[in-house]
């Protein structure tokens, strides 16, 4: 074969996706001269240097990626059976944020393409739809997570102080209260506190943002810049409240609300050597210092999830398998619109979907899409497409959605 058709052959085979990017002429040029018989391919000979140039680049590009190497089937792994009924949506009754740009929406996890060929897989042993425990066992885990939250606060709870409250017949909550604080967990194993006299914050410390009347309030959105220094001001004075050797300030949110307004939140994880377990930690052992209007904190969070029930080390797939995945239409979602085309991607994510309705915490690639039919006021939608990190031959009842959920 001569060398334009070996290029042409390869033109031929290459996916829209890596043409994009291209300058439009160019890029309207060859993807339809690549549809020409290879007999054509003398017009490639005679082309502009600028497109020879941009052939060099897909061809560069092309051989960089990496190759798909499938590992051969672990029998002894069990199969995990996909349950999407309750796909939990965000406050918008799907799971979109607003934004300009992709660029103001935060992901920080310690996660970088590539990072990882397998992951573990639990089995959410306190969730709603597990029998791992008997309603006793699980109160008592509930109790022991009562126990250490009041230690953070100094407090030494007696079983006899100890409140079981029934929200349904299911679902209790144990809680504890004395004249300082108010301790509760939920079936989760979350704990939250709260502070009846506020701890309050240093002057120098508070926003300098001006609150801004909405629906007959007033609120103050804090810059990041004044979040991540009052965060340091957490680390280095509420260690206690941390419990961590090592902790990692992490931020997340950053997208914008019906005004225009972003709203960031900070949490803390403990830091680890082992990349997997500081990824666990990123996701599972967080804890939250509310503040409000960045001059008190009334109340904290902590989540301990119980990862004591591992399924197994399951192989992932790659980021670019999960693009293309979701270009076939084989994803979950709470958005109520088809997904709009690969061209819309704005950024992959690797995540662990962590609800209480969860059967398995176990990671996906959640892909953020500008959906262009939900714009609104000059701010673009970015909705969450979730696509399964496991691969396909250990999964089952994995459904093709196309986005109806509502």
């Amino acid at each position: 074969m001569r060398k334009e058709e070996r290029l042409m052959d390869l033109l031929g085979q290459l996916d829209d996706s890596f043409l994009v990017d291209l300058d439009d002429e160019v890029s309207t040029v060859l993807k339809e001269k690549r549809k020409k018989t290879v007999g054509e391919a003398i017009w490639f000979q005679g082309a502009s240097l600028a497109a020879a140039a941009v052939l060099t680049l897909i061809i560069a590009r092309t051989s960089l990626l990496p190759e798909v190497n499938v590992p051969p089937f672990d029998s002894t792994l069990p199969i995990l059976h996909m349950d999407y009924e309750r796909l939990f949506a965000g406050g918008w009754g799907y799971e979109g944020l607003m934004g300009k740009n992709i660029e103001e929406i935060h992901y920080d996890a310690p996660w970088e393409s590539g990072d990882f060929d397998t992951l573990p897989v639990f089995q959410n042993a306190m969730g709603s739809k597990s029998e791992t425990y008997t309603m006793e066992e699980k109160l008592l885990r509930m109790k022991k997570a009562l126990l250490s939250a009041g230690g953070r606060v100094g407090v030494v709870i007696q079983e006899e102080e100890i409140l079981v409250e029934w929200i349904q017949e299911d679902y209790p909550i144990v809680s504890y209260e004395s004249e300082e604080h108010t301790i509760s967990v939920n079936p989760d194993l979350s704990a939250t506190i709260q502070f009846k006299t506020p701890v309050m914050f240093p002057n120098d410390l508070r926003s300098k943002e001006k609150p801004l009347e909405e629906q007959g309030s007033h609120t103050v959105y804090p810059t990041l810049k004044e979040h991540l220094k009052l965060s340091q001001y957490f680390v280095e004075n509420f260690e206690n409240l941390l419990q961590m050797k090592s902790p990692v300030t992490s931020v997340e949110g950053g997208d914008r609300n019906i005004y225009g307004r972003r709203h960031h939140q900070i949490f803390y994880y403990e830091d680890q050597e082992d990349p997997k377990e500081k990824l666990l930690n990123y996701f599972f052992r967080r804890t939250y210092l509310y503040e409000s209007d960045m001059s008190e904190m009334n109340f904290m969070r902590i989540f301990s999830t119980d990862l004591t029930m591992k399924v197994g080390e399951y192989p992932i797939i790659s980021e670019k398998e999960a693009r293309d995945l979701l270009v076939q239409g084989k994803y979950v979602t709470s958005v109520p619109e088809t997904f709009p085309g690969r061209k819309y991607i704005r950024r992959v994510e690797l995540v662990y979907r962590t609800g209480y309705d969860e059967e398995f915490f176990m990671p996906y690639y959640r892909i953020l899409v500008e959906v262009p039919a939900l714009k609104y006021e000059g701010m673009n939608t970015f909705g969450a497409y979730y696509v399964p990190a496991v691969r396909a031959e250990y999964l089952s009842g994995l459904p093709t959605y196309d986005g109806s959920f509502n």
